[in-house]
Formats: C-alpha cells, sequence, structure tokens
C-alpha cells in the first residue's frame, strides 16, 4: 500500500514539476528575435534590444498547451549567442514549439510588430 502511494506521489511531482517548465530559456544567450511572414518570407522586425527579448519570450511562456491543428502565418527565429537558433511557428494566438502546440493570451505578432 505504501509503495503505490509512493509511486502515486512520484507521478504526480513529475507533473506538477513537468508543467512549470519554461518553453523558452529567457536568460541573457538570447541575441536576436527575427519575426517572418511565412508567405513571403518577408521580414516583419527584427529585435535586439535585451529588454524587448525578455517582454517577447516572456509572452510565449505564458502559453498553455492546447493540441490544436493550425496553418502558421509567422515565424519566430530566436538566435542565441552560442549560434543555436530555435524556430517558433505563429498563427494569431497558436504557436507550435518542437511539434507541440500551444495557445497564448494574446498575439505574438500584433503585439511586436507594431
Amino acid at each position: 500500500m505504501i509503495s503505490k502511494m509512493k509511486k502515486i506521489l512520484v507521478i504526480i511531482c513529475l507533473c506538477f514539476f513537468g508543467c512549470t517548465q519554461k518553453l523558452i530559456d529567457n536568460n541573457n544567450t538570447i541575441t536576436k528575435i527575427v519575426i517572418i511572414e511565412n508567405s513571403t518570407n518577408k521580414i516583419l522586425k527584427t529585435e535586439t534590444d535585451l529588454s524587448e527579448i525578455k517582454k517577447i519570450i516572456e509572452q510565449i511562456n505564458l502559453a498553455e498547451k492546447n493540441p490544436v491543428k493550425f496553418y502558421p502565418m509567422h515565424r519566430v527565429e530566436i538566435y542565441k549567442d552560442n549560434s543555436d537558433k530555435q524556430e517558433i511557428l505563429v498563427n494569431g494566438f497558436n504557436i507550435k514549439i518542437d511539434g507541440v502546440t500551444y495557445s497564448l493570451k494574446k498575439d505574438v505578432i500584433d503585439s511586436f510588430t507594431k
């Protein structure tokens, strides 16, 4: 009985801590964010200001998992100082990171292209 309780407790802890994981690490290694229109490959905005980058990353990290299909209208490319690049597909309030879809509280593209 106690071993079953321990297993349940471990599973609950794993689920709880797994849900608090950030989608994008917002440490200071991010050097640039580029917002691109998918259909034309036109760069809408390039952001290098660290305070603005932090705001964008914070908004993305507030997203919640939501299994939804969508056609990405934009791409957000996140460049880090170690030459890594992470790509996020975006359509309105929905984003896809590493094949997993999430919903945002507000449209990240509208917020930062104006």
